[in-house]
């Protein structure tokens, strides 16, 4: 092949600190990442390494994370929810066991739900309420991000069920504060 120049469109994926144009002819992958920060704006002429094309990539746009989206579908498959269940084989971790040790005494009715026993849509709470729409939810501080609080609870709520999340460094730095805080909730 020659030096024939042909404009490529590049989809930047911040999250995963990517870059990736395809080549046309060969179809070769090629990560600019580097390239567009050192650059700051298109055009980049990029050289194919296999078939020796030159090709620009003249617009880069943010890529959404299709993987992530794809992933939340599956979940709301109850195939796919049962089949997880039964590969997983989860069991209550040292938090969710202290918690639910510490908390059937004041709510009988609390079920540990966090081994997919139970899916509210494509979610999976960690205690329900039986016979109310209440849901609690621990979460530890390695597993999840600040934002994922308030997401999750959205998420309930559409679906149509209360829930409330104890974050672990609340419930080891003051039990009873959560105590009080969960039977106002159930109440």
């Amino acid at each position: 092949m020659g030096k024939k120049v042909i404009e490529r469109i590049a989809y930047l994926d911040i999250g995963n600190r990517r870059m990736q144009v395809r080549c046309p002819i060969c179809k070769a992958y090629y990560d600019i990442y580097d390239l567009y920060f050192k650059q700051k704006k298109p055009p980049f002429l990029i050289s194919c390494q296999e078939c020796k094309l030159t090709f620009a990539v003249n617009k880069v746009y943010f890529k959404p994370n299709i993987k992530i989206k794809m992933i939340k579908k599956r979940w709301e498959d109850k195939e796919y929810q049962e089949k997880m269940k039964a590969s997983l084989n989860l069991k209550p971790n040292k938090l969710e066991l202290d918690f639910f040790q510490t908390m059937i005494g004041y709510i009988p009715n609390l079920r540990y739900t966090g081994d997919f026993s139970l899916f509210v849509g494509r979610k999976n709470p960690d205690f329900i309420v039986e016979g109310t729409n209440k849901c609690i939810d621990l979460f530890g501080e390695h597993w999840h991000r600040a934002n994922e609080e308030e997401e999750r609870k959205e998420y309930f709520k559409e679906m149509g069920v209360e829930l409330v999340v104890i974050w672990e460094f609340e419930w080891k730095k003051d039990k009873q504060k959560c105590i009080d805080g969960i039977i106002q909730f159930v109440s």
